[in-house]
């Protein structure tokens, strides 16, 4: 640099004073955070790596603005999505502040359970029911299947006014091609009288003690009436699986997130509230993170021997869950039980003519759906379907 011309601001500059001012905050790695915040804030498509090789340009004002603001939050404590004021989302860029739960990395496997179901379902249907979010948060589990699937509408259900107001903001900012629907109200009250093709949720799922034992980061900016859910953490899953299946069309299926210490528990629910073909799947993770299950007959919940068989299940997973919550390994003897007591189940013949009647049906309905697509391709008006 010649002699006597003063350097330029730069936006290495600015990322210095941020360093600074986060290490003084205690955060770790504050030069990898500052060159992440910068890029959060730039634009979509800016990555960390861009920012270090621009490091010698001016910075652009209204950038260096919210980058200012975005570190002071950080230094505060306050996660790093609330910060910026987005959240990445499998194909999404979303707006978000407290007014919602800041979506999880897990969560994208709940979407993509309840994609894979509805295609192997619907294949070669073309657009077909409504799926419903309950408890959408800032919308991004509804949005996620208005964009990626092919569902005819999406309903997004949310209790909380704030956190109804940010879902609507991000419906309008991400402007799928299906109507996404912000309905506020508890759980499966804004959804009666009508009937979709699968009922999404991630419903809070911790106890209270739970909720205390949190990282500060969670526990001081989060929505509690997100995370929280009664004396056992079931009560929003609890009366999901009570009352989802008289919301569901014939083959609908239900999909929840829950805590991996309740899995048992939560499949045994689901179970004695007359659900067919109940799988708890892991997470990216390893964990069991989510139960996926259809919609049964009422005779499983009729018949005297399933419901009794149903509910020695439920009650061997609770004593399974108690004894996880202490701290302690489950006895073998009740794992043991636990598994005698499924098989017992599954060898019902309530259960078995419930589960080949679903199965048959689901085959119908993919000859039904086949047939009208090839007819549709075919240009006729009115398909004629032959089944047989």
């Amino acid at each position: 640099m010649p002699e006597g011309m003063a350097r330029r601001y730069a936006i290495r500059d600015v990322l210095g004073e941020a360093v600074e001012r986060l290490a003084a905050a205690g955060v770790t790695d504050p030069r990898r955070e500052a060159r992440t915040l910068w890029a959060a804030v730039a634009g979509r498509g800016v990555k960390p790596g861009d920012v270090w090789l621009r490091r010698d340009r001016p910075p652009a004002p209204h950038v260096a603005r919210r980058f200012r603001r975005a570190v002071e939050r950080r230094a505060s404590g306050m996660p790093f999505g609330y910060a910026v004021g987005q959240a990445h989302f499998r194909t999404l860029e979303l707006g978000l502040d407290p007014r919602a739960l800041i979506p999880r990395p897990e969560t994208e496997g709940l979407v993509e359970l309840v994609l894979r179901e509805t295609r192997r379902r619907d294949a070669g249907g073309g657009k077909r029911g409504v799926v419903a979010d309950v408890g959408t948060g800032c919308g991004c589990i509804a949005l996620s299947l208005a964009v990626e699937g092919s569902f005819e509408r999406v309903i997004a259900v949310e209790r909380s006014t704030d956190a109804a107001a940010l879902a609507c903001e991000n419906v309008a900012l991400v402007q799928p091609s299906v109507p996404v629907e912000v309905r506020e109200g508890d759980l499966l009250a804004p959804l009666a009288g009508e009937r979709f093709r699968a009922i999404v949720s991630n419903p809070p799922y911790l106890t209270e003690a739970e909720y205390t034992a949190l990282d500060p980061a969670v526990r001081l900016f989060e929505p509690r009436e997100a995370l929280v859910s009664g004396a056992d953490g079931l009560a929003a899953t609890r009366a999901l699986l009570a009352g989802a299946r008289a919301l569901l069309e014939p083959g609908g299926v239900v999909a929840l997130e829950l805590d991996e210490r309740r899995a048992h528990t939560v499949r045994a629910l689901a179970l004695r509230h007359g659900w067919s073909r109940v799988a708890v799947y892991d997470d990216l993770f390893g964990r069991p993170r989510f139960l996926l299950a259809l919609r049964a007959s009422e005779r499983m919940k009729k018949d005297a021997t399933c419901r009794q068989l149903l509910a020695e299940v439920e009650h061997i997973a609770q004593d399974i869950e108690r004894a996880a919550q202490d701290g302690r390994e489950p006895a073998k003897d009740q794992v043991e039980r636990y598994d005698r007591a499924l098989q017992s189940v599954q060898a019902n013949a309530v259960y078995q003519q419930v589960v080949a009647a679903q199965a048959n049906f689901e085959k119908l309905m993919a000859k039904v759906n086949a047939r009208i697509y090839e007819g549709m391709k075919q240009g006729a008006a009115s398909p004629i379907i032959t089944l047989g």
